[in-house]
């Protein structure tokens, strides 16, 4: 079976667009020949700066036959009294593209149908990869899509070329004016020329003779190891960061990297200013030497052939000197002023335009944070830390360095307040209260920095949510579940047991006019601002607990009941996720789920005893009371022991069925009744302590 190759030929595509378009093809199209029922071997997906590649090994030449069968009007409908077929039974055999005469009569749903088997024997693979390729190509999703021309295609980039063939033939359509073809083009300046492609099987060879490594895998295995190669001949060692090698994979179609330097004055800048300026601006790697100390070295990736690399690394050093140099200026500038003498500043910068400055936000999160310092029972020393890391964690937003290089925020507070003589505890409270950053990230590793982290994110979530602005289904600008997600992965890393509701409140409060300035006006009441960002943060702990592996019905469970303490909330959660494996555990979610479903929305009274009637009251009544004691005592502690608590509530399971087997819960008496749903009540709000074992699925 033969080939297929799609190549889409383009201006210079980002690198960051690239990777997610290759899983997208890929997808695509083996959706594309999955639907269109063509049998094919491994689907492969290629990109480099100018050209999207899509090659199917095996493709079949013909669609497969299938057989479908299509029920009609009844056969009393279809067929009159003297066996002849009715308009009904015509008009549907029409429909189905059939002779009524062939028309079948089944026996189905207790009556008699009518049924066309239809046989489609499908149609060949050219005409319809024709029909369908356009459609794949112009519904590739891109962040930011572009016209050009007077067409109406939207790309990324415009397209230049197509090059499709299905073996040795060529497929032929237009997209938007542009006919494919078998003609394609190498590197840009190596191999300029257009040529013309017999066979998909020819493509990767003939590509590589004209300057271009499709692959992207195989071009990143050609920097990793000429960077490390060209470090270790300089008895250093290549700093390769993942993603900028992802991106100068996707710069470049012929890698050739190689080694620069600069002077060594130049490692007078913290280490952070050099690695940014070099892979931020340059797209260079950094090259270690013992330790964290780097070399005053670089490695870089030319888009070509050695010849002339002289040249060109000549040009690189002369742009990266330049840029050191203004690193350097912005460093020496920065630091005759001190990062306390800038937090006036800081009442210059908007944070947001109804909720102040960015002077005015530091003066909540110092608020906020004394207030979780003392929740978190710092010590009196460690509280002194994490307030003026509350005091100085924006005062660094207002430097030279940070307005030219932002991804240095946090870094360049850490470095100025370890100069000017801050405690260490300070300096890095200042750098982790921006932890995490991303999905993944670490969260703060200290207490002190975790205290700010985390007041500088409930002030942000409670503003917000205050002037009516929280995220939708499909629109979050201000990241504000990025915000929530860092929230309660910073107190389950930290294991900091608070009170959701008391910290909600006091973050509202810290807009009011106790800090000397006039409040910000919240379009709701402070009680319904705290309960609509505490289900905010349900729904993020939830999404943090799916992510750690945790299954939904489980944590559907755990939140169903109140989760004020998201710590406590996980540990319920592991708990309960261990407790599910044991194979008693069926028998005993069976048994509440049967106290649920009977007393729905009731709640119960004192329990009396002297209105029991049978054995089985008793004996449920005197082991819950045992259990409850028992759980109370275990309840209490911090960190609670669910797990202990947990084998008290199966030890309650035979009691549960004795009772549910000899007792009439919904007796004619009155009395007798609200009894019993009492007593049904009481066991139900124990099981709650740990979860509502309703919302959990049983096999």
């Amino acid at each position: 079976m033969p080939d297929l190759l799609l190549e889409i030929g383009t201006e210079e595509i980002p690198a960051a667009y690239l990777r997610p378009a290759l899983i997208e093809l890929k997808d695509k199209a083996a959706a594309l020949l999955d639907d269109s029922r063509l049998a094919h071997g491994e689907v492969e997906t290629a990109a480099t700066p100018r050209r999207l590649v899509l090659y199917i090994r095996d493709a079949a030449e013909h669609q497969a036959a299938v057989t479908r069968e299509v029920k009609g009007p009844a056969a009393r409908v279809a067929f009159k009294e003297d066996g002849q077929p009715s308009p009904a039974a015509m008009g549907f055999a029409r429909s189905q593209g059939v002779d009524v005469d062939r028309l079948e009569v089944r026996s189905v749903e207790g009556g008699e149908y009518v049924f066309a088997v239809i046989a489609d024997a499908g149609t060949d693979a050219v005409s319809l990869l024709e029909q369908r390729l356009p459609g794949l190509i112009s519904g590739l999703y891109f962040p930011k899509m572009q016209r050009w021309g007077d067409g109406e295609l939207r790309f990324a980039r415009p397209i230049r070329w197509l090059t499709v063939l299905f073996g040795d033939r060529v497929l032929d359509f237009s997209l938007d004016g542009l006919r494919s073809g078998n003609i394609s083009y190498g590197h840009r300046f190596l191999a300029p020329e257009r040529f013309t492609l017999s066979s998909p099987d020819k493509y990767w060879e003939e590509m590589s003779s004209r300057y271009v490594i499709v692959r992207q895998d195989e071009r990143k295995d050609i920097i990793r190891k000429g960077a490390v190669h060209l470090a270790k001949e300089f008895q250093g060692e290549a700093v390769l960061d993942a993603d900028l090698l992802d991106e100068v994979t996707f710069l470049v179609e012929y890698p050739t990297p190689f080694a620069g330097g600069f002077e060594p004055d130049y490692l007078c800048l913290p280490r952070e200013v050099l690695i940014s300026v070099m892979r931020k601006h340059q797209k260079f790697f950094p090259v270690a030497g013992g330790g964290e100390n780097l070399l005053p070295l670089f490695i870089a990736v030319r888009n070509g052939l050695e010849e002339g690399l002289d040249t060109v690394r000549e040009g690189n050093v002369k742009v990266l000197k330049a840029r050191l140099s203004d690193a350097r200026f912005f460093y020496d500038e920065d630091r005759k002023t001190r990062l306390e003498d800038r937090v006036a500043s800081l009442g210059r910068v908007t944070f947001q335009e109804k909720l102040g400055s960015l002077q005015a936000k530091t003066e909540r999160i110092r608020r906020l944070t004394r207030i979780i310092a003392e929740i978190a029972e710092l010590s009196p020393e460690h509280t002194v830390y994490a307030d003026r890391a509350s005091l100085l964690c924006k005062a660094d937003l207002v430097t030279n360095m940070v307005y030219e290089f932002p991804e240095l925020q946090g870094s360049m507070g850490r470095e100025y307040a370890l100069q000017e003589g801050e405690p260490l505890e300070t300096a890095v409270g200042i750098y982790e209260h921006y932890l995490p950053r991303f999905a993944g990230d670490s969260t703060p590793s200290t207490m002190v920095g975790a205290a700010v982290a985390l007041a500088d994110r409930l002030d942000t979530l409670a503003g917000f949510f205050g002037i009516g602005i929280r995220p939708t289904g499909s629109q979050d600008p201000y990241a504000l579940r990025r915000s929530g997600n860092g929230t309660i992965r910073i107190l389950l890393d930290a294991k900091l047991r608070v009170h959701l509701h008391t910290l909600l409140h006091e973050a509202f409060r810290g807009y009011g006019e106790d800090l000397g300035r006039p409040p910000v006006k919240f379009r709701k009441e402070e009680t319904e601002l705290v309960q609509s960002l505490y289900e905010f943060l349900g729904e993020r702990l939830s999404a943090v607990l799916s992510e750690e592996g945790y299954a939904y019905d489980t944590i559907a469970a755990v939140l169903a009941v109140p989760y004020d303490d998201p710590v406590d909330a996980r540990e319920r959660t592991v708990v309960l996720e261990q407790w599910r494996k044991s194979p008693e555990f069926p028998a005993l979610a069976t048994a509440i789920k049967r106290v649920d479903s009977i007393l729905k929305d009731f709640i119960g009274t004192e329990v009396r005893e002297d209105l029991f009637q049978s054995e089985e009251e008793k004996a449920l009544c005197r082991a819950l009371s045992y259990v409850e004691g028992q759980a109370d005592a275990l309840l209490v502690e911090t960190p609670a022991d669910y797990d202990q608590v947990m084998g008290l509530l199966l030890s309650l399971c035979n009691s549960i069925n004795d009772f549910f087997d000899h007792v009439m819960v919904m007796a004619k008496e009155e009395d007798i009744r609200q009894n019993r749903l009492s007593l049904l009540y009481r066991l139900q709000q124990l099981f709650r302590e740990v979860a509502d074992f309703g919302r959990l699925v049983l096999e």
